[in-house]
């Protein structure tokens, strides 16, 4: 018995296959050790709920983009050409004529220029003509509109054979000089006022175009002279101002217009045939509805 238990301790670890009672024997596998660095199994995906399941996929119609509408406005620029004071020194008529709307140094200037400015209400402009003889009022009227900076030139004289004009700038510092064969103009420019629906911002400058003439050779003994029209002065009044939907912009000579030499003497003042005659310019606001054009139907669209 001893003999068969050593000889049994000794097969055991080569671990060889030997059998008992007719029966193999196989050494054991060894034991699994699992580990605690071991990664564990995934956890399993959460449900996917029933109405995500069921719920048709979603189709995205590929459409144009909204369009993009400026803000547009509308001036009216009426020139009314009266006997020389009717207006300019009617002071019952200025007394409805806000002329305080113009800061202090540009009201300084414009005066000592010849020009006389102020704002009043739309609603009172047809009072404030009333007492004017309609036979003597003869308007020249002028419709625009601009989305952006638009920029407008109002004829005022033509081919003015020789004219001698002062005028003070910015710095108050007079200059007088002789121009020939000029025209004069104001230069207004005009836009919608930032972050004032329906207002629009207004500048005014005068403008004085001179003929030139200039001699080119077209051989070695013959030359031939040529004609154009050149900016030759602009006169900076500072006057820029946004003008409400409900008011209006009026522009007259001033007394100091009376100087024939002056700027608002040679631009709103003109002789006629038995008396001297002032012009008056009238700016006023249009409303002005724009809407946006529909976008063409693409091919593949549906109707």
């Amino acid at each position: 018995m001893r003999r068969f238990l050593l000889i049994l301790w000794l097969l055991w670890p080569a671990g060889c296959n030997w059998k008992l009672g007719g029966k193999d024997f196989v050494d054991p596998a060894p034991p699994v050790v699992f580990s605690s660095t071991q990664p564990s199994e995934p956890a399993a995906a959460p449900a996917e709920p029933a109405a995500s399941r069921t719920a048709p996929p979603k189709i995205t119609k590929a459409v144009d983009p909204t369009p993009i509408v400026r803000p547009s406005v509308g001036l009216s620029v009426v020139q009314i050409s009266v006997p020389v004071g009717a207006i300019s020194r009617n002071e019952a008529f200025w007394k409805r004529i806000e002329e305080r709307a113009i800061d202090i140094g540009t009201y300084d200037i414009l005066q000592k220029n010849g020009f006389r400015a102020g704002l009043g209400a739309a609603a009172e402009l047809e009072t404030l003509l009333r007492p004017f003889d309609r036979t003597q009022i003869s308007p020249q009227a002028a419709s625009f509109i601009a989305s952006n900076v638009k920029t407008i030139e109002l004829p005022m004289k033509q081919a003015v054979p020789e004219q001698i004009i002062y005028d003070f700038d910015l710095k108050n510092v007079l200059t007088v000089r002789t121009y020939e064969e000029a025209d004069y103009l104001l230069v207004l420019d005009f836009q919608p006022a930032p972050r004032k629906a329906g207002d629009v911002r207004i500048s005014l400058c005068p403008l004085i175009r001179t003929l030139r003439r200039k001699l080119v050779p077209i051989s070695d003994i013959e030359t031939k002279e040529f004609e154009f029209r050149n900016p030759e002065k602009f006169f900076p009044l500072n006057l820029t101002l946004d003008l409400p939907l409900d008011g209006f912009l009026i522009i007259a000579p001033s007394p100091q217009a009376q100087s024939a030499m002056s700027l608002g003497h040679n631009f709103l003042m003109r002789e006629g045939s038995t008396q001297r005659y002032e012009t008056a310019l009238l700016i006023t606001p249009q409303p002005v509805n724009v809407s946006p054009k529909p976008a063409d139907k693409r091919e593949g669209q549906p109707g």
